[in-house]
């Protein structure tokens, strides 16, 4: 059978109408999660340091005794992403506390067939206009912004997007006995000069549930997973996994090798210690994304 997926989608320029259009292939999907990989997108930007005193964001600045001069206090805000594909458009999402804090100078990473990075520059997406037209839910903590890369990124892109049609629509919780497959950049690993996605295996803990927004305190909708995910899994894409056997139940459509259930919002935690990463379930994503392409 062809596969297509690592994340599967082909371009080709029209050289009359100037348009990118998709390339006639069925979609089919991968086999493994390492095929679904290359459609995740570590995300950085150096950001100056704040703290907030009575309602008031201050930026860090900090000096060396020996220096006259105070300099900011940088760090680099980091996170995962992913690509999707719809039709012709392509779209970048990620969670929206992450996404505000972008800007056309922030770097995006993506695998190689051979583990290498691949790295671009924010506005290198975004055609002739500078700005980040980000669209974000207004009931969950997901934003997507529509890409228009130039031509000559296509041969790079090629098979980094995940099709559209893999996204669960249905408001729903996988079931607790499947196996589901997070991936993305825990605590920054995998992302040097041997550039490779951190996956790990994880099973919903819950139901859906209205819990408080790690980022603004609103009250959304999550399902729980067994584990905490570390820092840098924040964003990244949460598959359910295919059943073990053939006669098992599939979540989602039926015949699909994976369903995208879900995008990490944060981990929940109390002040014994215990912990739970809650996920956005995948039909925010789409309302996202459909909101974009209009």
């Amino acid at each position: 059978m062809k596969r297509i997926v690592r994340c599967c989608i082909g371009f080709c320029l029209s050289p009359i109408l100037g348009v990118i259009v998709t390339l006639a292939q069925p979609i089919t999907f991968a086999q493994t999660a390492g095929e679904l990989a290359p459609c995740v997108v570590y995300l950085q930007i150096p950001k100056v340091k704040t703290i907030q005193l009575d309602s008031v964001e201050y930026e860090i600045f900090i000096k060396n005794p020996r220096e006259s001069t105070p300099k900011p206090y940088v760090d680099t805000v980091r996170g995962t992403g992913f690509f999707v594909v719809r039709y012709n458009s392509l779209y970048l999402v990620t969670p929206n506390h992450l996404a505000q804090q972008m800007s056309a100078n922030a770097m995006m990473t993506i695998q190689t067939r051979d583990d290498r990075p691949l790295r671009f520059s924010m506005s290198d997406f975004l055609g002739k206009d500078p700005i980040l037209n980000w669209t974000s839910s207004q009931e969950a903590d997901i934003a997507v912004l529509r890409l228009f890369p130039s031509p000559q990124m296509f041969g790079s892109l090629r098979d980094h997007f995940l099709p559209f049609e893999v996204l669960l629509t249905n408001e729903e919780a996988p079931p607790r006995e499947r196996t589901l497959a997070v991936i993305g950049f825990p605590l920054a690993l995998g992302v040097t000069e041997r550039f490779s996605p951190v996956s790990i295996e994880s099973k919903a803990s819950s139901g859906l549930l209205e819990l408080p927004r790690a980022d603004n305190g609103e009250v959304s909708i999550f399902f729980l997973l067994d584990n905490p995910t570390a820092g840098g899994f924040v964003g990244a894409p949460v598959f359910e996994l295919p059943a073990p056997y053939p006669s098992a139940p599939t979540h989602g459509v039926s015949g699909r090798r994976f369903t995208c259930v879900g995008l990490v919002h944060a981990t929940v935690t109390d002040d014994t210690g215990n912990e739970f990463a809650a996920v956005v379930p995948s039909p925010y994503i789409v309302q996202a994304i459909l909101g974009a392409s209009r």
